[in-house]
């Protein structure tokens, strides 16, 4: 009875891992080492899963994923981090009326104002934290980040 537990474990993972970022990290490996030019190596979770960020070596070219491989924001230049566009597709996917939908640079980073509804508050362009008070809309021009 252990033996086909085991089994369907392994067949379980096997299933999981197939297509995953190391198994697709591993097939471009193998084409670098055969000296072909230009080839895309993704980076990989320990897990098996994409690292948010993924750059491109020969090209320069950045972009943001899902933990699968989706992409989240197209490629670009000036991409250096998916912290905020991570975190906005998350607050996008939930659904809900109300909540706060950061805004983000092209860079990747926060933006140094948030607003939500009519308030807006400074932020801290690495973690989105609010800091201070926050104002009405109209009184933006006041706020001072």
């Amino acid at each position: 009875m252990k033996s086909y537990a085991v089994i369907a474990f392994a067949a379980v993972v096997a299933s999981a891992l197939a297509g995953s970022c190391i198994e697709e990290r591993e097939e471009a490996q193998k084409r670098v080492d055969a000296g072909m030019l230009g080839v895309f190596v993704p980076e990989c979770e320990d897990s098996g899963e994409w690292k948010a960020l993924q750059c491109h070596a020969s090209t320069g070219m950045c972009r943001c994923v899902h933990p699968t491989g989706e992409n989240l924001k197209n490629s670009s230049r000036v991409l250096e981090t998916c912290v905020c566009i991570v975190h906005r597709d998350r607050q996008m996917k939930k659904g809900l009326l109300g909540a706060a939908i950061p805004a983000c640079e092209e860079s990747g980073y926060y933006k140094k104002v948030q607003c939500h509804e009519a308030r807006c508050s400074c932020a801290d362009p690495t973690s989105g934290e609010l800091r201070g008070e926050s104002r009405h809309i109209s009184e933006l021009s006041q706020l001072e980040c």
